[in-house]
């Protein structure tokens, strides 16, 4: 099979130690507490994958493969969704583009999509490798929240040092078009401070 849809695969052995699966699935012949696997969602093959489980309920496997999400958590049975957003900083793109990760959640495992290149994913990655990795689901799940406000603020606090060097300049010449970019920025401030908050506050 080509795995090239699975973007990281990992195993939390029965001796508290992650693996890196190295993108392909896990299977029963390594004992595990968890495993994490993240996937592209608007791929064939990542569909194919998840209704071949035959344990994951149509409704949280069309949440996993959604266009397009709102921040929200779903309680199920089983388990729980969660969709978050962090920043695009994908080069050459829009950072208001917000990226969509969506993951569920249950004591063993942790399935996790998202449409394109998410650096918090690659960030939580880096964690498992770590020597004082999450071992929990609730953990990683925390971990995300940390490193998507983490990333979120970073690029908040660049947009109010761009804004300030305006302000001054707007101080020594009275441009309209450095007032427009002035509100452009601060809008975009309000906007990721209204997402970035409620999950900064579900971290703690």
């Amino acid at each position: 099979m080509n795995n090239s849809f699975i973007k990281y695969s990992f195993l939390f052995t029965e001796k508290n130690k992650w693996i890196d699966l190295d993108r392909q699935l896990p299977t029963d012949s390594i004992p595990s507490k968890l495993y994490w696997v993240h996937m592209e969602c608007d791929s064939l093959e990542t569909q194919k994958w998840l209704y071949s489980l035959g344990d994951v309920d149509d409704v949280i496997i069309e949440s996993l493969l959604a266009e397009d999400t709102r921040p929200r958590v779903t309680l199920y049975p089983s388990g729980y969704m969660i969709n978050l957003r962090g920043v695009n900083l994908n080069s050459e793109e829009d950072p208001h583009d917000m990226i969509s990760i969506r993951m569920f959640v249950q004591n063993g495992r942790i399935i996790s999509t998202s449409k394109k290149q998410l650096h918090a994913v690659d960030d939580l990655a880096m964690l498992l490798k770590t020597d004082e990795p999450p071992e929990t689901a609730g953990n990683i799940v925390a971990a995300v929240l940390d490193i998507l406000a983490d990333r979120a603020e970073s690029f908040i606090i660049e947009l109010k040092e761009a804004t300030f060097d305006l302000e001054y300049k707007v101080i020594d010449e009275a441009d309209i078009n450095q007032r427009r970019q002035i509100a452009e920025i601060r809008r975009a401030v309000i906007k990721f401070s209204r997402f970035f908050s409620p999950q900064r506050d579900a971290a703690i």
